[in-house]
């Protein structure tokens, strides 16, 4: 937040935490120097959006959907670039606030000026605006035309230094007295053009001597000790309570004060508060405590009562505000704001017709003032004239030829100056009645807009309503000073005519623009009230009207919900029959459901045995044909065991002839021993031997080889038989389970088509209750059809009810609206009547209707 080059206001946040970084930038109006302004941010990461808000308005709007998280704390005052602190703000700032979430327009707005107190503002702002002068009416209207806090810096004090209307009072106070100098200058013009003539007679001592034909209205303008001046410092009073009324809520105080109730006021404090607050106090016995149901007719009139108390310029809050009431304050504000908001462009026009018109009864006035004063001075003149040609010419001081030209050189152009006036004035007199043109096609608007939008007559105007007779008095006055000009220039014109009868003549045309003056207002009040009284009238009427509808409404409302109770009746009878079927078939299905699972179980282990006698098969199989090559190879090896048994036999054969063959040579070879022969016989007695032994040898090794395949053979045999007698087993074992699983599937296949039975009985059933649903659901839908027929029955009757309470507040309000405006007609009229009929000078709090009037007030 800062002010950029150009001094404009800047909201900007950037999209990355970068030196150079893009900014997304919110640009509002330049900042004014020495002003406070309150400025404010928002960011709405929800809309993507960063919005900028100056004096509580909303000035700009920018996306910003780029974000990062900064690390640092809240800096203000300052900035942040590379790193360092930069960009401080040129000025002084306070009272800074941050929030963690969104702030709405209207919480921003009511921060920056509480409601009340822009209520009071609005009020006696109002207020300045008819009681002042120029620069008052300039500040006013400027300050009523823009936004509350507009009219907070125009109201509000700076410590000892005086508000802007304050100030502005004072500059229409010195210029006030700077016109009554001139005054007194122009009433110096006027006796000089007489300083050449003299005359005798009674009429010499005053016959230069110039009429105060302005003092009075300046006089009006310039004195603070009229009630007018003192107007500008004292406030309108909310209206204040009768006697018996403050009695009464007396009593009810200090029997609050008994009860214990908190915050009970105390006696001195309910004699300051006004009528609307005494009435409110009385109507609830105390402070409100419970809350009104919205859209009632008791939550309807408590608002429409706070609206009356606000455009009886009583701003304040109700008790319970905060409490009992705190829907109704809301409601009522926010239907205030929105009322005063739709009629601020006609309200807008109307002041601005006011000031206008104020400025050409001024100039219109002037006007007839200097023609009167003119008109005099060719009086005089021709007075002058009558005198001296009444004399003979041998008379003492007669005049000269030159000084009879003088005269009538003096009286053409008094006349002149009459007629310069009268162009004047009727320019002034235009104006006003374009015034009064731009007054009613604005009043036309707010009657439009009134009629819309259900709110009394011109209330929206708020003080534009007596600016808006203001207005048409002024310009009647203008129109007025205009006629009598003419008529003054005329009778000037006229050779009898002398200062006498034109004074006289001007008395006159001063009190017929008094007149005019009053009877505009008066006719203008009338006018407002009569409407008033005929919108008030209209908006009874249509409350009737809604009323009746209402009560309509809702016995077609009862109707129709008596029809929907024994549609409602039927349909919970067949309903109950349909909830029985249903539970019927419900358990039947459950049953079904039951079956087929077990049977899907079944079907899972039949399933399951049936793979498991497969592979058993299978392995029985192979082992089948397994064994059946065992026992080949068994025999094969027995046969080698044979065989080995018979080489066993011939070795064993073999090794015995050997020994005996061994045992033989032995023999020879101790028979021979000790003979020659005895070494051969005991060598080949010993390689016999060798060959017995190895006969013994292989012999043995041939039997344990045959011994070993028999016991092969054997072992083949067994295993053979063996993995027969298995193969034999498993074969059967897989022949049973596959028989098993043939079986179980026949089971599981039974199973399955006595739950598809089931199914098929639990379908029927259920077609059943589908029917008997459908009868149900026929009969219900007719119940529904009833019953939305009898909710939106009741509904319309709710809203024909609520529209109708609104309608009789609003009623109501326009009664009190109408019942105002007609007790303000009245008294503008008696006012007319007093001062048409007795002459006596007008008052009121707007200095310009007082003006309009005392122009031609005779001294």
């Amino acid at each position: 937040m800062k002010t950029n080059a150009s001094g404009q206001w800047v909201f900007a946040m950037p999209r990355s935490d970068v030196d150079a970084p893009t900014w997304d930038t919110v640009t509002g109006p330049a900042a004014v120097a020495g002003l406070w302004t309150h400025v404010a941010g928002v960011y709405d990461a929800t809309a993507g959006q960063i919005r900028l808000y100056v004096n509580g308005v909303k000035v700009a709007t920018a996306a910003h959907t780029t974000t990062w998280a900064a690390a640092g704390g809240l800096q203000a005052g300052r900035g942040f670039a590379a790193g360092k602190a930069a960009e401080y703000l040129a000025g002084n700032y306070d009272e800074v606030h941050a929030w963690s979430a969104v702030v709405s327009d209207e919480a921003l707005a009511e921060f920056v000026v509480q409601p009340s107190i822009a209520r009071a503002d609005r009020c006696e702002i109002g207020h300045w605006l008819h009681a002042g002068g120029p620069e008052v009416k300039a500040i006013a209207s400027t300050a009523l035309a823009g936004i509350d806090q507009d009219r907070r810096v125009a109201y509000q004090t700076q410590g000892v230094v005086p508000h802007q209307l304050d100030e502005a009072a004072d500059r229409d106070f010195s210029a006030y007295v700077t016109l009554h100098q001139n005054q007194q200058t122009r009433y110096q013009s006027w006796e000089a053009v007489l300083d050449p003539y003299t005359i005798f007679g009674p009429d010499l001592a005053d016959f230069d001597l110039a009429p105060a034909y302005g003092d009075e209205v300046h006089k009006f303008l310039i004195q603070r000790g009229d009630q007018t001046w003192n107007d500008y410092l004292v406030p309108p009073a909310p209206p204040k309570p009768s006697q018996a009324a403050l009695d009464r809520a007396l009593a009810v105080a200090a029997q609050m004060r008994a009860d214990g109730v908190p915050g009970a006021p105390a006696d001195w404090q309910v004699k300051t508060w006004t009528a609307n607050r005494i009435e409110r106090l009385l109507r609830f016995g105390g402070f409100p405590t419970e809350t009104p149901t919205p859209d009632s007719l008791e939550f309807r009139t408590e608002v429409e009562a706070l609206k009356i108390n606000w455009s009886d310029c009583d701003p304040a809050d109700p008790d319970g505000a905060t409490g009992a009431l705190a829907d109704v304050t809301l409601t009522a504000k926010r239907e205030w704001n929105a009322e005063l908001a739709a009629h601020a462009a006609p309200r807008n026009t109307i002041v601005a017709a006011e000031v206008q018109a104020m400025k050409d009864v001024r100039a219109a006035s002037e006007a007839m003032i200097e023609a009167q004063g003119q008109a005099w001075v060719a009086g005089q003149l021709l007075k002058w004239q009558k005198y001296w040609l009444a004399q003979p010419k041998t008379a003492s001081g007669y005049p000269t030829a030159a000084q009879f030209t003088k005269a009538n050189t003096d009286l053409t152009t008094a006349r002149n100056r009459i007629n310069a006036q009268l162009t004047i004035a009727k320019n002034a007199s235009t104006s006003a009645a374009a015034q009064v043109t731009k007054v009613n096609t604005a009043l036309q608007q707010a009657s439009t807009i009134a009629t819309t939008n259900g709110t009394p007559l011109y209330r929206g105007l708020a003080y534009a309503r007596q600016s808006a007779q203001v207005t048409k008095a002024s310009a009647a006055a203008a129109q007025a000073a205009a006629k009598a000009i003419e008529t003054t220039l005329n009778a000037a014109k006229a050779a009898g005519a002398d200062g006498k009868a034109l004074q006289a003549l001007a008395a006159t045309q001063q009190a017929a623009q008094q007149a005019e003056f009053r009877r505009a207002a008066a006719e203008e009040a009338a006018a407002q009230a009569k409407a008033a009284a005929q919108a008030a009238a209209a908006r009874a009427a249509h409350a009737a009207e809604m009323a009746t509808k209402a009560k309509n409404d809702r016995i077609k409302a009862e109707q129709a919900e008596a029809a929907a109770k024994v549609a409602a009746d039927g349909a919970a009878q067949k309903r109950t029959v349909a909830e029985n079927e249903r539970d019927v078939a419900s358990a039947a299905r459950d049953r079904a459901d039951a079956e087929r699972a077990k049977a899907n179980a079944a079907e899972t282990r039949a399933q399951q045995d049936q793979s498991r006698a497969s592979t058993a098969l299978s392995g029985a199989r192979q082992n089948e044909e397994t064994a059946a090559d065992r026992a080949d190879d068994a025999e094969q090896a027995e046969e080698r065991a044979r065989q080995a048994r018979d080489a066993a036999v011939k070795a064993e054969e073999r090794r015995d002839a050997l020994t005996s063959r061994a045992r033989a040579m032995e023999a020879a070879a101790a028979a021979a021993e000790g003979t020659a022969d005895a070494g051969e016989a005991r060598a080949a007695a010993n390689a016999a031997r060798a060959d017995a032994n190895a006969a013994t040898s292989a012999a043995t090794s041939a039997r344990n080889n045959a011994n070993q395949a028999t016991s092969a053979a054997v072992a083949a045999r067994t295993a053979a038989i063996e993995a027969d007698g298995a193969a034999t087993r498993s074969r059967s074992a897989a022949n049973g389970a596959q028989s098993d699983a043939n079986t179980a599937r026949s089971q599981a296949a039974t199973a399955r088509y006595a739950a598809a039975d089931a199914i098929d009985a639990a379908l029927a059933a259920a077609e059943d209750v589908k029917a008997a649903e459908v009868e149900a659901k026929n009969a219900q839908a007719a119940a529904l059809t009833a019953a939305v027929n009898a909710v939106e029955a009741r509904k319309q009757a709710d809203i024909a009810q609520a529209s109708s309470a609104r309608t009789a507040a609003e009623a109501w309000a326009a009664a009190q609206a109408a019942t105002a405006a007609t007790a303000a007609a009245v008294e503008a009229v008696k006012a007319g009547k007093e001062a048409i009929s007795l002459g006596t000078p007008y008052r009121d709090t707007d200095a310009s209707a007082g003006m309009a009037v005392l122009v031609g007030r005779t001294p």
